[in-house]
């Protein structure tokens, strides 16, 4: 049921695009999920770490973050913890922040919610569970 919902579905309901930062140290994921959020109705932007996610989070206010969990420099943990801390300071509109990672381990998706992460998608994962994590 969930693999024919787009997110423009739900984003009609708020009749405003989402803008989403993808946060991917690896090139070809990033394409990968470029190409499967391209005919969803987002405003897509790209970070290679968590130090520059943290500069494009305040530079864009996003949406939504697609946080790859390892990574140089800050890692995708203390990118989100940072990030919350950002919002808390600001008084913002707290961002959905959905962990990224090959690690299929609970104890993994567990450290994603206690760095305030909203939402975990462990790779290789499908075009339509990740529309339905963004939503």
């Amino acid at each position: 049921m969930t693999q024919n919902l787009k997110l423009q579905d739900v984003t009609k309901q708020t009749s405003a695009r989402k803008k989403v930062l993808i946060v991917e140290d690896n090139d070809l994921n990033s394409l990968l999920l470029k190409t499967m959020l391209k005919d969803q109705d987002v405003d897509l932007e790209f970070a290679e770490n968590g130090a520059e996610a943290i500069k494009k989070y305040e530079a864009t206010s996003p949406d939504v973050i697609l946080m790859d969990i390892r990574m140089p420099q800050v890692d995708g943990l203390q990118a989100a913890k940072e990030i919350r801390a950002l919002e808390a300071n600001a008084g913002d509109v707290r961002a959905r922040i959905i962990g990224v990672t090959a690690d299929a381990f609970e104890e993994n998706r567990q450290r994603c919610f206690e760095a305030g992460m909203d939402a975990y998608v462990k790779k290789p994962f499908s075009k339509s569970e990740l529309v339905e994590k963004i939503q």
